[in-house]
């Protein structure tokens, strides 16, 4: 015989969903500010790097076409 279909929720007015939600938002509300803020630092630096690159790459190509226009049209 089956069991019978337990749910892994409760619905927003019950207590239990109130009481755990105030837990989740303690738990966030008490994680280190200097975590968060190295790791947002840590992605914005990364991408910069990958913008900067892509900005160089684009400035060497673009240099090398000019340089190629140059050449045929001498």
């Amino acid at each position: 015989m089956k069991a019978p279909f337990k749910r892994d929720f409760f619905s927003p007015e019950d207590e239990k969903y109130k009481l755990r939600l105030r837990e989740i938002k303690d738990f966030i509300m008490s994680t280190s500010g200097a975590y968060a803020t190295k790791s947002f630092e840590s992605a914005r630096q990364k991408q910069e790097k990958i913008q900067r690159e892509k900005q160089e790459e684009e400035g060497r190509l673009k240099a090398e076409y000019e340089e190629k226009l140059r050449n045929e049209g001498k």
